[in-house]
């Protein structure tokens, strides 16, 4: 197969992606070319790809890295997740479509310009 001429590796990856994406990721949009949000500020770039993959510098990950007393946000909750923060915290949820951070939109973009964390 890796051997013949007619193979082209963008294709193989699209087919094996397909067939085995977990659903989570099913939006994703293909990466045959540079993602959405990719010229913006590097400090949005990476919060945008923490948050694009629930996992970042929150409450809930520094305390199980020994880095934080508690997991908890400082709203209220138990846990403060990147999940909690973008669709349940009510001083910083994000109001749009979760899909928006997949396309990296003017909304997401001035959304994490003005996030009071540091993800």
């Amino acid at each position: 197969m890796l051997d013949s001429e007619d193979f082209d590796l963008t294709e193989a990856w699209k087919d094996i992606w397909e067939r085995n994406c977990p659903a989570l990721y099913k939006g994703l949009p293909c990466i045959n070319s540079q993602p959405p949000g990719f010229d913006t500020r590097r400090k949005v770039w990476v919060t945008l790809n923490r948050i694009r993959t629930n996992t970042g510098k929150c409450a809930h990950s520094l305390h199980q890295w020994g880095k934080a007393d508690s997991a908890a946000c400082d709203c209220g909750a138990e846990e403060q997740t990147i999940q909690h923060i973008v669709t349940e915290c009510p001083r910083r949820k994000y109001t749009g479509s979760l899909d928006d951070f997949l396309y990296a939109t003017e909304n997401v973009i001035r959304y994490i310009e003005e996030l009071d964390l540091d993800i």
